[in-house]
C-alpha cells in the first residue's frame, strides 16, 4: 500500500513542481523486504534516476535485475554508505540501522521516513535542519467500520498501519499527512513545506 502512496502524495505536494522533480535522483534506504521492492518498482515507473542503499548485496542486485528486465530502467544500488546526501531531493527509508551523515541533506528534499524506529527523523531533529520528513499516511475512517465491543469508537482520521488492516486502501481516504509528527491536510502541507498551494 505505502508503494502506491508515496507517489500519490508526491503529486499532492508537488502539485505543478512534480515534473520538475521527476527528473531529480531518489534514494530508497532498503530493509531487504518485500516493502522495499513494492516501493522500488512503483518509483520506477514515474522517475528516471533510483539509487537503492541495501545492506544485503544479493537482494540490491536481484531487485535491479528485475526492475531492468520489467520497466528496462537501470538503477543504481550499494551497499557502501553513501557520503553525500545532499544530490538526492527525496529520500524513502526503510531501514532502522541508518548510518548516514544527514546534515548533508539539503533543506527542500522530500523525505519519507518509514522505518519502525523513525530513525532519520531523530536524527535530523538532532541537526535542527527544516527538512520535512514524512512518517504516516492520515485516512479518514470508513462509516462501514464498526467496533467490536459494540459502544467504542473509533477516531475519524486513523493511521495508515490500522486503516490498511482493516479495510482495502483507497487513496480517496487519504485526508493528511504526517510531517515531523504532525498531521497536515496537503494545502496545508504545501504551502508550510513546499511554498505553494
Amino acid at each position: 500500500m505505502k508503494s502506491k502512496l508515496v507517489i500519490y502524495a508526491l503529486k499532492k505536494l508537488l502539485k505543478d513542481k512534480y515534473k520538475l522533480f521527476k527528473d531529480k535522483e531518489i534514494l530508497i534506504i532498503s530493509d531487504n523486504t518485500d516493502v522495499s521492492r513494492d516501493i522500488v518498482f512503483e518509483i520506477a515507473k514515474e522517475f528516471k534516476y533510483i539509487t537503492v542503499l541495501g545492506e544485503n548485496k544479493e537482494f540490491v542486485n536481484e531487485l535491479a535485475d528485475d526492475i531492468l528486465n520489467e520497466n528496462g530502467l537501470s538503477i543504481y544500488t550499494t551497499i557502501r554508505s553513501i557520503r553525500k546526501l545532499n544530490k538526492y531531493n527525496i529520500i524513502v527509508n526503510l531501514n532502522n540501522n541508518l548510518k548516514l551523515k544527514v546534515l548533508d541533506i539539503c533543506d527542500d528534499s522530500i523525505i519519507f521516513d518509514f522505518s519502525v524506529e523513525r530513525v532519520m527523523l531523530k536524527e535530523i531533529n538532532k541537526t535542527k535542519k527544516m527538512v520535512a520528513v514524512i512518517t504516516d499516511f492520515i485516512f479518514k475512517r470508513n462509516q462501514d467500520i464498526k467496533s467490536l465491543p459494540s459502544g467504542y469508537e473509533f477516531d475519524k482520521e486513523i493511521p495508515a498501519h490500522f486503516y490498511q488492516s482493516i479495510q482495502m486502501p483507497n487513496s480517496r481516504d487519504l485526508v493528511k499527512i504526517e510531517i515531523n509528527n504532525k498531521r497536515y491536510r496537503f494545502k496545508e502541507a504545501r504551502k508550510m513545506f513546499f511554498g505553494h498551494v
